[in-house]
């Protein structure tokens, strides 16, 4: 398993409609998953930076 966090380039101006469209999402996606939004595809840009973690811990994995 692994962490992604990555950018996400929006197009002008619809920032917040977009982050409005992601948040609505969080409830029903426990944990650190990775998805996209059929919706918002035409809000994105592209992707910019990313990095990939190793997690320690969290929903998912084994307690230590």
């Amino acid at each position: 398993m692994y962490g992604l966090i990555g950018k996400i380039v929006c197009v002008a101006g619809l920032r917040d409609a977009l982050a409005e469209l992601l948040l609505a999402a969080v409830p029903g996606l426990p944990g650190c998953l990775s998805y996209v939004i059929a919706q918002g595809k035409p809000m994105i840009v592209g992707f910019a930076e990313r990095v990939e973690t190793t997690p320690l811990g969290g929903q998912g994995l084994a307690q230590a």
